[in-house]
């Protein structure tokens, strides 16, 4: 019985600092990468779309092509979307989910994932279709 208990405790423990990990905010990077002008929209939550009311809008602007947008969160992850081709601020993207980088090691049930050195979040997003 202990035995069983104790991988328990070491799961939670290490979701535990998982979760402690993001507490301090940490850049989350979007990049138009053109050829055309879009908008785009990044929020705090994984509802879809990211304009739910359930999510926190970040940011919701228009990019220029080759243009960066730098944003702070302590979230694990955000909502991300945006327009493309002719028409921007009609045509909207599927939303995706974009969360920090991580590095995993093992496999199958030994498999372990941490929060990589670098916790920037990068989006490059593309107006065309």
């Amino acid at each position: 019985m202990k035995l069983v208990a104790i991988p328990a405790v070491v799961i939670v423990l290490g979701a535990a600092a998982w979760a402690f990990a993001g507490d301090a905010p940490q850049p989350v990077v979007v990049t138009s990468m053109g050829p055309k002008a879009m908008r785009a929209r990044v929020a705090v939550g994984t509802v879809l779309p990211c304009s739910s009311p359930s999510n926190t809008i970040l940011f919701d602007g228009p990019l220029a092509p080759g243009q960066v947008a730098t944003l702070q969160t302590d979230a694990s992850c955000v909502c991300v979307e945006h327009t493309f081709d002719d028409f921007p601020d009609k045509n909207w993207s599927a939303p995706e989910t974009v969360c920090r980088p991580t590095v995993c090691t093992g496999a199958g049930r030994s498999r372990v994932c941490r929060p990589a050195s670098d916790p920037t979040m990068r989006v490059n997003l593309s107006s065309s279709g």
